[in-house]
């Protein structure tokens, strides 16, 4: 649940932000960039709960639940950062360069919490999502993450948006995809 109100405050953020500029005021683009920043938010949300959301951890040593409790509290931060970061998103346009600063604290807030998805996975009890969202995926979105802060400065945010994009959709389209693969030749 802590979860889930941390990233709530992400997408708060992102109103918030846009309430002081006025939307009336915003161009179609900065609007497109809210919506993307929204689903970002939501697709967190799914990726936690499908993955490692309300699952005991794998047995009661101590050092497991220890590694539980720090990981979910790492996590939220990360949530924190992403959501910080995405408030940018209604600062500026598609054109212009994506501030270095939101974007450190988004890249590594989301590279963190996709690595303590991962973390989180190796000390729950087998989930049947976990068969299909493995560490190949979960490595792709951290370097994926880390290669967007780096390419940034670089880039107008609507490449840094896609780059991005990708880092946080592969979590969820590929582990889905595999799913329905495999449900589908069942």
């Amino acid at each position: 649940l802590l979860t889930l109100i941390v990233l709530g405050e992400g997408f708060f953020k992102l109103v918030v932000t846009l309430s002081e500029k006025g939307i009336y005021k915003v161009a179609p683009d900065v609007l497109v960039n809210f919506v993307i920043g929204g689903l970002s938010m939501f697709v967190m949300c799914w990726i936690y709960f499908d993955f490692v959301g309300n699952a005991k951890p794998k047995d009661n040593k101590p050092a497991t639940i220890a590694i539980w409790w720090l990981a979910h509290l790492v996590l939220m931060l990360c949530g924190v950062m992403v959501g910080v970061a995405l408030a940018a998103e209604v600062k500026i346009g598609f054109w212009d360069p994506y501030p270095v600063k939101y974007a450190a604290i988004g890249c590594f807030g989301l590279a963190g919490y996709i690595a303590m998805l991962w973390v989180l996975r190796q000390n729950i009890e087998d989930r049947v999502a976990s068969r299909f969202g493995r560490g190949d995926v979960r490595l792709f979105g951290i370097l994926c993450a880390i290669g967007t802060y780096f390419a940034v400065p670089h880039v107008p945010s609507l490449v840094a948006n896609l780059l991005w994009g990708t880092a946080l959709f592969s979590q969820i389209v590929v582990p889905v995809s595999r799913a329905w693969m495999t449900f589908r030749n069942d």
